[in-house]
């Protein structure tokens, strides 16, 4: 028995399996969705758009049923923000006012404006600051706007390997994908090729 039969066979077998996986891997890949976030959250947008399953993503999207929202939740410690509010007030902003407590960001993938799958990030800060400049990080200090940065790293492997978003994906193809080739109808086959099994 030659072994050239067997190489063969190994061969197509593993050229099906690199099309089925290409093809699994194309599939990853959401279609059109519209970007919705918060001011912290809009500053997201060209990092995420930068990975290969949200290349469809986009500001501009407003028909798409499909929706991306990015936005940032915070509780914060009321009685340590009284006191040092009031403190930062009494001294005429001599004293900073210290607030802390708990931040979120979250990222939601919505159908119709049902959510299919969420992703929430939440960490603990502490931020002291003048009483008399304005705060561009969001209550979040420094440190804390490097790490809601950190999120989108977090949340784009979190969504890579999300069955939900990738079945999404599959559904959205195979309604409104494009059509797949189809056999050639019985009557353009030969009678020879009609009757070899």
């Amino acid at each position: 028995m030659s072994s050239a039969p067997a190489k063969r066979a190994l061969a197509l077998v593993w050229l099906l399996s690199c099309a089925a996986n290409a093809q699994a891997q194309q599939a990853a890949v959401l279609p059109a969705l519209r970007f919705n976030a918060d001011p912290l959250g809009s500053g997201f947008y060209d990092q995420i758009r930068g990975a290969p399953q949200f290349q469809k993503l986009s500001r501009e999207a407003a028909g798409s049923p499909i929706e991306l929202r990015v936005y940032h939740t915070w509780r914060i410690n009321r009685g340590s923000a009284t006191a040092t509010g009031l403190l930062a007030a009494a001294t005429l902003g001599l004293l900073p006012q210290v607030s802390s407590g708990e931040h979120t960001i979250v990222y939601e993938v919505l159908v119709n404006g049902v959510p299919v799958t969420s992703y929430k990030y939440s960490r603990s800060l502490t931020h002291a600051r003048n009483l008399w400049t304005e705060d561009k990080s969001y209550g979040m200090g420094k440190d804390g706007m490097e790490w809601a940065k950190s999120t989108v790293e977090l949340f784009l492997r979190e969504a890579a390997a999300d069955a939900r978003l990738t079945a999404l994906s599959a559904e959205f193809d195979y309604y409104f994908g494009e059509p797949q080739p189809q056999a050639a109808p019985a009557a353009a086959l030969t009678p020879s090729e009609r009757a070899s099994p």
